[in-house]
């Protein structure tokens, strides 16, 4: 495992049609949340785009947009059940990071594909 030590972190499990994305709360607790392939793209262009991602995804709702008054963008997810909400305030140059990260990993082979 790699140390955790940007805001997020990603892992594309291509076999599971899957991304786990992980935000960074302190040194010792992250939150992590598990997108199809599909949804996260989506997400990631949207925000590339300059525009808002809105959607639920694994009955959370997910509002993700550039924050410029911050120099952030800002990430916030809902559960569906009305358990406490997180939003998270990442920095545009670690999501651009992780953007990079996710394309590498699409367009790689990574020692975790052979995983079930």
């Amino acid at each position: 495992m790699k140390k955790f030590i940007s805001s997020c972190k990603i892992y594309l499990f291509k076999k599971r049609n899957q991304v786990t994305v992980s935000f960074k709360v302190t040194d010792t607790f992250v939150n992590t949340y598990i997108f199809p392939i599909d949804h996260f793209e989506k997400m990631m262009l949207a925000i590339k785009d300059g525009k808002e991602f809105d959607q639920t995804v694994h009955e959370n709702k997910w509002h993700v947009f550039n924050k410029p008054s911050k120099e952030c963008v800002r990430v916030s997810v809902w559960p569906k059940r009305g358990a406490p909400g997180n939003e998270y305030r990442i920095p545009p140059g670690e999501w651009e990071g992780m953007r990079l990260e996710y394309e590498f990993q699409k367009n790689n082979v990574n020692e975790w594909d052979n995983d079930l």
